[in-house]
């Protein structure tokens, strides 16, 4: 019951409760490994360095029940630290190895009965991997968007909804095809939702992706202001040292405002 309340709590962005509930659920089952998982994203939200390294102490006596994802992506985000082995594309495009990350790519979409949105991130990334190699208006590019675009056109449930992850697709699509507004405009809708529907877990990855498109227009000051909202609330899957280090964030990194943002205090101290 504890960790069916906690994951209700980190759903609600209210990370130091949901944080207590894994914690209680773990004195009742100190072996589940996927406690041990969820309560070091909790740690990372919060920025809790000192009881992260003891989760981490935790979870090397625990391999291997713990996913090393887990805990390698949450190293990234408290120091930017990349792991010495590569076995993922994230970190192949963490450590800016954009040749090899686009053999990998090529690798994995010649796979048979890929799903739809699979198939989609891979693009995605590749896409991403040419244009930091200087080629995003070449012909490998032009056709890996318009293939994005493709599948972004069909990904909705057989009402014709369309669902949160999947407008994040949908304006990805639009932007690596030229119509960057028709994105922002996307993402501004699928914002105004999540606040009024009061979830702050969706409201962050939506902040992330339309700050990433942002960011590729080299719009800094739109980016800066969202990542600051993300920041501010506590996150998982973005913070300062991994801003440092992240290739998406190269277009603004040398704006003044970035700067700005990656220097202030209040978005590196414990929340």
């Amino acid at each position: 019951a504890h960790s069916f309340v906690a994951l209700a709590l980190s759903g609600l962005g209210r990370s130091a409760e949901a944080l207590a509930a894994y914690e209680r659920a773990l004195t009742l089952d100190p072996l589940n490994a996927v406690f041990h998982e969820l309560r070091i994203n909790e740690l990372v939200r919060l920025r809790r360095v000192e009881a992260f390294e003891a989760a981490s102490a935790k979870w090397r006596e625990m391999q291997p029940q713990l996913s090393p994802s887990v805990f390698y992506h949450s190293r990234f985000q408290l120091y930017g630290e990349i792991p010495e082995k590569l076995e993922s594309h994230i970190w192949f495009w963490r450590a800016r190895r954009f040749e090899e990350l686009i053999v990998q790519i090529d690798e994995a979409l010649a796979l048979p009965n890929q799903a739809d949105r699979i198939e989609f991130d891979r693009l995605e990334m590749k896409f991403m991997a040419l244009s930091r190699l200087g080629r995003a208006g070449g012909p490998e590019a032009r056709a890996v968007a318009q293939e994005m675009a493709r599948i972004a056109s069909e990904l909705r449930d057989e009402e014709g909804v369309v669902f949160a992850n999947d407008s994040e697709r949908i304006a990805k699509a639009k932007a690596h095809n030229g119509d960057v507004e028709g994105a922002v405009a996307i993402l501004r809708r699928a914002i105004a939702a999540a606040i009024a529907a009061r979830r702050p877990t969706t409201l962050n990855y939506h902040r992330r992706v339309l700050a990433a498109i942002l960011a590729e227009a080299g719009r800094a000051k739109e980016c800066v202001e969202l990542l600051a909202q993300v920041l501010a609330h506590g996150s998982s899957v973005i913070s300062v040292p991994a801003l440092r280090i992240d290739p998406q964030w190269d277009r603004v990194r040398d704006d003044p405002a970035f700067k700005a943002l990656l220097a202030n205090p209040k978005f590196s101290a414990p929340l």
